[in-house]
């Protein structure tokens, strides 16, 4: 089965991944042979989009570039983060970016042990894969989120399900 032939974007692609992990994931009861063969088509997915350009709600054309560590490390480290059942926590990804905002003051060392940085502007904490930053350090994160992209792994919703 192919899970991707339905979408032809970047966006259309993670969307729909996070959507097929939040049925198929060992973790939610799901088979890990699905799950591997969903891993594998969506990095191959991703692959074909590679070079895709894009206009943002910004109305700024932005290219994909496909990169499979920088893709695995993101998934890896938000599986991590949603494992710390921060309830009163928002986890979102924005571009590569993985931004954690709420009550996020008792997760303190949990968030440090698990490498994020305190964005002392933003007032919240962040991972990126990446050491040369590209965001534009004055944006908010709608801003960024209206750039390029944005995606949410609310805590309370995912308990509540």
């Amino acid at each position: 089965m192919n899970y991707f032939s339905h979408v032809n974007t970047v966006i259309e692609i993670k969307t729909s991944y996070r959507k097929l992990c939040s049925i198929h994931h060992p973790d939610k009861g799901g088979d890990t042979g699905i799950m591997q063969e969903i891993n594998a088509q969506y990095h191959e997915a991703l692959q074909n989009v590679d070079g895709q350009v894009t206009t943002g709600s910004d109305n700024h054309e932005h290219t994909y570039h496909y990169d499979h560590k920088v893709e695995e490390d993101i998934i890896n480290k938000i599986n991590e983060l949603l494992a710390l059942n921060m309830l009163e926590a928002e986890i979102a990804l924005i571009g590569t970016w993985i931004w954690i905002t709420g009550q996020t003051k008792q997760y303190k060392d949990l968030l440090k042990t698990a490498h994020c940085k305190w964005h002392s502007k933003r007032k919240c904490w962040f991972f990126s894969t990446q050491t040369k930053t590209r965001y534009n350090k004055k944006a908010s994160l709608n801003d960024l989120a209206g750039s390029y992209g944005y995606t949410s792994f609310n805590e309370r919703q995912k308990a509540l399900n």
